[in-house]
């Protein structure tokens, strides 16, 4: 599987446009937010042109390229749910390695140890775990966001069943 693949699994959960008040993304488009990208015509953007973005800041920055799949679609996806950042740290806390999220050898090795240890399904139950732990904290700390979680969760849950399948 390859970056169309998981792309492919990504849009269906991002949707086309929208842009709801209480999103602190903004504006967004095939997932791709006004905030982030405050120069880009949000609601013009083309499938191609999010396909570039998600390709360019997602895939090859979060290191997704280098993983075996299934765990570059969880790499990939959590990136674009919540940041390139956040999602190598989180693989790097389930690897064992320092969480500085930077994507180098030794989160390279750890993952093969892990991989080793638990499976390719094994390490990205683990990474959803984590994801999903994010999402706990961040309602709690910001109540307003609970109006997403069940979108949030279900992709989640709609990630493992993908992973497992194949």
């Amino acid at each position: 599987m390859d970056f169309n693949s998981a792309l492919t699994f990504t849009l269906k959960h991002e949707g086309g446009y929208v842009n709801n008040p209480r999103d602190p993304g903004g504006e967004t488009n095939f997932g791709i937010s006004k905030r982030s990208y405050p120069n880009l015509d949000i609601r013009n953007l083309t499938i191609q042109k999010a396909s570039e973005i998600y390709f360019r800041d997602f895939w090859v920055k979060s290191y997704a390229h280098k993983v075996p799949w299934p765990l570059s679609l969880s790499l990939f996806d959590y990136a674009v749910n919540a940041g390139v950042t956040r999602s190598i740290k989180d693989l790097q806390k389930v690897v064992g390695e320092t969480q500085d999220g930077i994507f180098g050898p030794k989160t390279l090795m750890g993952v093969g140890r892990r991989i080793t240890a638990v499976g390719p399904n094994g390490i990205v139950v683990e990474h959803c775990h984590s994801r999903m732990s994010l999402f706990a904290d961040l309602v709690k700390r910001k109540p307003s966001q609970l109006i997403f979680l069940s979108g949030w969760t279900n992709r989640v849950f709609d990630l493992l069943l993908t992973a497992t399948r194949l």
